[in-house]
């Protein structure tokens, strides 16, 4: 209850879960948690993904040993990019640039056709239909 309002926001985010190899038993002495994250400015880092994955287990109630490993991993541009994380504006100049150079290469397949052509007069080039 305490979290219902968060849910579906930007606050809360999905960790990935795993716990392989249990084979009938159900104490983990391995935890591993792993934290990516997208550097937005020098003081401010945005949390992108979680992943907790548990290993090593066995039935032994009185060992209390275990294995923490905490890890925070920047993503790289292209995960960031796949991730929807970054401003509108990236996505907005990328569609833009992607748009135009499918224009310009369509232009320049018709003008390689239309020179390749040997009929003495070829047709014109329709803006309109």
């Amino acid at each position: 209850a305490v979290f219902r309002n968060l849910e579906g926001t930007d606050s809360l985010i999905q960790v990935q879960y795993s716990a392989g190899g249990r084979n009938g038993h159900r104490i983990p002495r391995r935890v591993s948690f792993g934290m990516t994250y997208y550097q937005e400015s020098t003081s401010e880092k945005k949390l992108v993904g979680a992943e907790m994955t548990l290993s090593e287990f066995d039935s032994d109630e009185s060992d209390t040993s275990y294995y923490l490993l905490l890890s925070f991993e920047p993503l790289a541009w292209d995960e960031l990019m796949n991730r929807f994380q970054l401003p509108l504006i990236v996505y907005a100049l990328l569609f833009c640039i992607i748009g135009l150079g499918a224009i310009f290469f369509t232009w320049l397949g018709w003008g390689a056709v239309r020179l390749s052509t040997k009929k003495a007069q070829s047709p014109a080039f329709r803006w309109k239909e």
